[in-house]
């Protein structure tokens, strides 16, 4: 899930939120992305926008606050209503047989899969961290505060380490070692450039969507 954490590429992530991109995926009126410092960038807006996700209203109208990954566990798995069920790490009271027979549902369905592919950036420009396409996270604090006070120690949580990969919650450890699980880092190509032609993010230049999907997608499907 997303996090606008401390790392340099997380940074133009913050940038394209300032320069437009945030009002675009949230109105202003719900939550100004281009109300902080510099310094309010790095860890004020983070704990905001934390606190203000937590609404569920705002969870069921606006797709983009699903996706955010609070680095408070209880909280994230307490509040959002999409990642946590997707992730299966949502919990089931012991008595809610629905609910565990959902989560069986779920990880066989994933687990059908013959092989997964999964396509990321270090230059992404938008996804932050851009590691979240690849499964991994940002490390968790205690509580919401310490997304403020303990915002420059966090760091990036590889997929390997991570509690879906290691209680292999929705199969991703049995895809991985089964050898169906590859993951793709591709250097220079800006998140909208998996789709169509768009600017780099992070540094002067044009990424083109057709050099990009005929070398690192076409390949795969084809």
């Amino acid at each position: 899930g997303i996090f606008y954490g401390p790392q340099q590429a997380d940074r133009t992530a913050v940038g394209s939120l300032k320069a437009g991109f945030g009002a675009a995926i949230l109105p202003p009126a719900l939550f100004d992305f281009t109300g902080y410092s510099d310094e309010g960038y790095r860890g004020k807006m983070q704990k905001e926008y934390a606190q203000r996700g937590m609404d569920p209203e705002l969870q069921a109208t606006y797709s983009t606050v699903n996706l955010a990954r609070t680095p408070v566990r209880d909280v994230w798995l307490g509040t959002n209503q999409f990642l946590p069920i997707i992730n299966n790490v949502n919990q089931c009271k012991w008595f809610d047989f629905h609910c565990h027979l959902e989560k069986l549902r779920r990880k066989s369905n994933f687990l059908r899969l013959k092989e997964a592919h999964f396509f990321a950036s270090p230059n992404d420009g938008i996804v932050s961290p851009w590691q979240i396409s690849h499964f991994g996270h940002y490390s968790e604090v205690n509580t919401l505060e310490e997304i403020v006070s303990g915002f420059e120690d966090f760091t990036i949580v590889e997929m390997h380490d991570t509690v879906e990969y290691v209680e292999d919650t929705f199969g991703l450890r049995t895809l991985d070692e089964r050898g169906g699980l590859f993951r793709h880092e591709v250097p220079g190509i800006s998140h909208p450039c998996w789709l169509y032609d768009f600017p780099l993010l992070d540094s002067e230049g044009f990424c083109q969507f057709h050099p990009v999907y005929s070398k690192y997608v076409y390949r795969v499907i084809s």
